[in-house]
C-alpha cells in the first residue's frame, strides 16, 4: 500500500509499506518513503502481529467508535471510526486522531487524521494498493 502524507507544515511525501514475509507470530517489511524527489529506505523491520495490534488500541474512555461509509483513491470503504482525543502539548489544547478501519480487510487504517485544536496537522491516505484488494 503506498500512502500520501502530509504532516503540517511540511510538503506531502509518499510512503510505502512493502512486506517480505510474514508468519502465524510477526512480520517483516520495509518503509520507502519519497520525500522532495529523494528516495528513503528503513532497514527491514520485524514486529509481532500483537505489537502492530497495539498501535490501534486506546483507552475505553478517550475513544469514540462510530460507522461511516468513505472513498480514497483506492475505492469505497465501509469503515469503523474512531476519533481518539486527548489533551494536547499545549495547557488547554486538545489533539484529535482519527482512523477509519476498513471492515472488509485487517490491517492499517485506510484514513488517519490528526487535529489540534480544530487545525489538521497530519494526514494519510492511500493512493495506491498493489496487494489485491484495491476496490476501485
Amino acid at each position: 500500500i503506498t500512502w500520501s502524507v502530509t504532516r503540517s507544515p511540511e510538503p506531502a511525501f509518499t510512503q510505502t509499506f512493502r512486506f517480505l514475509e510474514g508468519t502465524e507470530e510477526k512480520a517483516k517489511f520495509i518503509v520507502l518513503a519519497l520525500r522532495n524527489g529523494e528516495r528513503q529506505e528503513s532497514p527491514p523491520i520485524e514486529k509481532t502481529w500483537e505489537e502492530l495490534q497495539k498501535h490501534a488500541s486506546f483507552p475505553k474512555d478517550q475513544v469514540e467508535i462510530t460507522e461511516t461509509t468513505i472513498r480514497t483513491d483506492v475505492g469505497e470503504h465501509d469503515c469503523w471510526l474512531y476519533t481518539f482525543s486527548r489533551p494536547g502539548g499545549e495547557e488547554g489544547s486538545e489533539m484529535v486522531t482519527q482512523y477509519w478501519f476498513d471492515k472488509a480487510r485487517p490491517g492499517p487504517p485506510v484514513r488517519m487524521l490528526s487535529s489540534m485544536d480544530g487545525r489538521e496537522i497530519y494526514r494519510q491516505e492511500p493512493i495506491s494498493d498493489t496487494s489485491g484488494s484495491d476496490t476501485r
